[in-house]
C-alpha cells in the first residue's frame, strides 16, 4: 500500500525490493524519485543505475546488483517497463525470481510496471520477499487537494472555484496537471493568487474542453463562435474525423444526463451511473436546456450518419462538421 512506503519514507526503514505498479504514472515515477533521494546522495551516479525497456537482460542487472557499493552502505537499481512481470518472458523473469530471493543487503531494487500478471513466478515472489506498491489513477478531489496545496506551497491563494475550473479545463492526468500547474505558477508568479483569467492565458485545454465550447455555442445559436472554434480546432491540427466523434459522444452524454435527470435523479447519483465527472455533469444538464431531446436524438442521428458517409468517401470530413455546426445552431 501507498500509506506503508509513506511511513517507510518517513522513518528511513525502506525495503530492499519494491515493485510500483497501477495506472498512475505520475505517482510511480514521484515515489521512485523519493526512494533515489531517500537511499543516496543527488551526486551518487556510481551506486545508481537505472535499466529501462524490454530488452533489459537479466544478468546485467544481477551483476550490478551483486557489486559492492562504492564508499556507500548502499546500492540502487531501478528496472522500469522490462515487462519481466507478463508471460511473455518467461525465462528471464524466472531468473529474476530465483536472484530476488538472494539480493545483497545493500542493495536495493525497485521493479516499476504498468501491468503485471500477479500468476507470475516473479510476482509471487516479490510480494513475498519485497513489497508491492499499487498506485491507482488520483479521483478528482484528490487531485484538487494536490493542487491547492502546490499554490499554497508557492505562496499563492487559490479558491476551491478556480482549481476546480483548472481541473475540468487541463483533465485528470496527474502528469499533464503537473506540467500545466508549473506553467501557470510561473505565469502568476508577481501577483499574491491564481485565478481565472490567468487559467484562460496560459493553460492547454483538451479537445473535450473545446467541443463543450462549441456545444456551448451551437446550443445558444451562435452559429458564428462555433465555426471559429471548429476552425481553431483545425488549426490545431485536429482531424475532423475526431471532432465528429467528440461530438457524437458529447450529444449522448447530455442526451443521458438529461433524461436521468428528469426522473428526479441526482448529480452525484447521475457522475456515479454514466461514470463521469461531477463537473460534467453540471455543463451538461447547464447545455441540456438549450435542446429538446427530440433535437438531441436528431443530431445524433446525423452525426452518426455522415461519419458514415465519410468513411464511405461520399462526404468530406471538414464538411461533414460544418454541416452539423450549422444545422443545429440556426
Amino acid at each position: 500500500m501507498m500509506q506503508n512506503l509513506k511511513k517507510q519514507l518517513q522513518n528511513n526503514a525502506l525495503n530492499n525490493i519494491y515493485l510500483f505498479t497501477g495506472e498512475e504514472n505520475y505517482l510511480k515515477n514521484t515515489y521512485r524519485e523519493r526512494v533515489k533521494s531517500a537511499l543516496l546522495p543527488s551526486d551518487d551516479m556510481m551506486n545508481y543505475s537505472y535499466y529501462e525497456g524490454k530488452q533489459i537482460k537479466v544478468s546485467d542487472v544481477t551483476d550490478i546488483a551483486d557489486t559492492l557499493p562504492f564508499f556507500s552502505d548502499k546500492r540502487l537499481i531501478i528496472v522500469q517497463n522490462s515487462e519481466l512481470f507478463k508471460s511473455g518472458k518467461k525465462e528471464e523473469s524466472a531468473l529474476m525470481a530465483d536472484y530476488i530471493e538472494k539480493v545483497p543487503s545493500s542493495t536495493y531494487m525497485v521493479f516499476i510496471e504498468d501491468e503485471v500478471d500477479k500468476r507470475s513466478k516473479l510476482y509471487k515472489v516479490l510480494n513475498k520477499v519485497g513489497q508491492v506498491v499499487v498506485f491507482n489513477k488520483l479521483n478528482e478531489s484528490e487531485i484538487k487537494k494536490w493542487v491547492k496545496h502546490t499554490a499554497k506551497k508557492n505562496n499563492m491563494s487559490l479558491s476551491d472555484y478556480v482549481a476546480e475550473h483548472f481541473i475540468y479545463t487541463v483533465g485528470i492526468d496527474m502528469e499533464t496537471v503537473e506540467k500545466e500547474m508549473d506553467k501557470l505558477i510561473s505565469y502568476s508568479m508577481d501577483k499574491k493568487g491564481i485565478e481565472m483569467e490567468d487559467i484562460e492565458a496560459v493553460c492547454t485545454p483538451l479537445l473535450e474542453n473545446k467541443i463543450f465550447e462549441m456545444i456551448d455555442a451551437i446550443g445558444n445559436k451562435n452559429k458564428e463562435k462555433a465555426i471559429v472554434l471548429y476552425n481553431h480546432l483545425l488549426l490545431l491540427k485536429e482531424p475532423p474525423l475526431r471532432v465528429l466523434f467528440m461530438l457524437v459522444r458529447q450529444f449522448r452524454m447530455i442526451l443521458q444526463v438529461k433524461g436521468l435527470s428528469q426522473k428526479g435523479i441526482s448529480e452525484f447519483e447521475i457522475s456515479k451511473a454514466l461514470s463521469i465527472r461531477q463537473f460534467i455533469v453540471k455543463n451538461c444538464m447547464r447545455q441540456g436546456k438549450n435542446f429538446s431531446q427530440n433535437k438531441l436524438k436528431e443530431a445524433l442521428e446525423d452525426c452518426l450518419e455522415y461519419e458514415k458517409l465519410v468513411k464511405t468517401g461520399r462526404l468530406e470530413d471538414k464538411i461533414a462538421v460544418e454541416m452539423i455546426v450549422i444545422k443545429y445552431s440556426l
